[in-house]
């Protein structure tokens, strides 16, 4: 007797799709492809041809191909110094991100109802007000005669103003200020992923609250841990607004030294090979991270 197709196993009437078969959503993608191509891909390129062309008398650039401006920033001690006072507040701004953002972030991951809006929006605040308007108002309180020192003079703790402008401790604040949230978003929606049984089952069988705190909190926070880092980290390497205004062009750092080359010297050319290193700077740290994570990943599959 001859099946029917009603008869037959639904397994045996559908079709069966290739197991790991993809299909590419070419036609819908292509809008998003266009405007990063026009937006994002044209602009670089357009940035690393200028980093070769030479800067001449005047404000004339010459269209060249030369490696001369990736060999002065490569021989010139100032250029270290610049490199160096950038990464010392990069490091210092990740640092304090990360003493002060852990435990907001388990604070955060651990609070429920009234009181976690209330701390969401603590934290995701400064988020809603502009990064100018947040670097003029740590310049009205950091000032010679601005509210801190204003303060601690009324107290008696100080007689000459405290100088918190124009060098790395001002700006520290201001970026500290700026990336926190980065840093505690990152780490909790790693420790939201995080069963609460086992850190209850590590004090069951004895632990205390530094060892389950070592042993079972902090390395399922690490990869938030790492992705907070690296946020903050490329974040602080290209901040602009809080270096300029509370820094001045006497912090050398490495975003203020390309606008200063841009806008005040002329040299296009030096300022986009500045750009193109701070730029590959960047893709190793995420190259990094993804190294990172990936070995993480094949450890676990492993066990």
């Amino acid at each position: 007797m001859q099946k029917t197709a009603l008869s037959l196993p639904i397994e045996q009437v559908a079709p069966r799709r290739r197991t790991g078969e993809q299909q590419w959503p070419f036609p819908a993608l292509l809008p998003v492809l266009l405007l990063l191509l026009v937006s994002f891909a044209v602009p670089l390129a357009a940035m690393v041809r200028m980093s070769f062309n030479t800067k001449a008398s005047g404000q004339d650039i010459v269209e060249a191909f030369s490696l001369v401006n990736y060999a002065t920033i490569l021989s010139d001690n100032f250029y270290y110094e610049v490199f160096g006072t950038t990464f010392g507040v990069a490091i210092a701004v990740t640092f304090f991100c990360l003493v002060f953002g852990f435990p907001l972030a388990v604070a955060y991951s651990h609070t429920r109802g009234t009181r976690k809006a209330l701390l969401a929006t603590i934290i995701l605040g400064p988020l809603l007000i502009n990064v100018v308007v947040r670097t003029y108002g740590w310049l009205i309180l950091l000032s010679n005669r601005g509210l801190v020192n204003e303060f601690l003079h009324g107290l008696g703790l100080i007689q000459d103003p405290i100088k918190f402008l124009y060098n790395p401790f001002g700006v520290g604040i201001a970026l500290v200020h700026v990336f926190l949230p980065f840093m505690v978003l990152s780490i909790s929606a790693a420790l939201q992923t995080m069963e609460p049984s086992l850190a209850e089952a590590a004090e069951t069988l004895g632990a205390d609250k530094p060892t389950v705190f070592r042993r079972v909190t902090l390395p399922l926070a690490m990869p938030g841990v790492v992705a907070g880092c690296i946020l903050v980290f490329s974040g602080t390497l290209g901040a602009f607004a809080s270096p300029l205004v509370l820094g001045g062009t006497s912090l050398r750092m490495l975003v203020v030294v390309i606008y200063t080359n841009a806008l005040i010297l002329f040299n296009w050319p030096r300022s986009a090979a500045l750009a193109v290193v701070l730029l590959v700077l960047v893709l190793f740290l995420l190259w990094l991270q993804e190294r990172w994570r990936a070995g993480r990943a094949a450890e676990g599959g492993a066990q």
